[in-house]
């Protein structure tokens, strides 16, 4: 659940200044055989409510999304992600950013 200190500086170029305290990195992974059939929305709540329980207010991609990835691109959007920013990754992919504030 940490925050690194480079994601903290990534997020600054973006104008957003992330609060360790309150802010929850996620990290999806569900097998191609799950996607597509609703897996994903079921679960997304849950995720919302553990991030709840251990006072966050503010849940950050974990290591983004490839912009390619346009499933997934809107699929976050859907679930009331915004897209803060993109940057070019180690792997010379264009990835964006995205992130969800969770209100009460």
């Amino acid at each position: 659940m940490d925050i690194p200190e480079d994601v903290i500086e990534q997020y600054k170029k973006y104008k957003i200044i992330l609060d360790p305290n309150k802010t929850i990195r996620f990290e999806p992974i569900l097998a191609d055989s799950y996607q597509g059939i609703g897996v994903g929305n079921l679960i997304f709540p849950f995720v919302k409510d553990i991030a709840k329980s251990f006072n966050k207010n503010c849940i950050i991609l974990h290591g983004g999304v490839l912009t390619r990835n346009t499933r997934a691109v809107n699929y976050y959007l859907k679930q009331g992600f915004v897209k803060v920013g993109e940057y070019m990754n180690s792997e010379k992919n264009m990835t964006v950013d995205m992130m969800l504030k969770i209100t009460k």
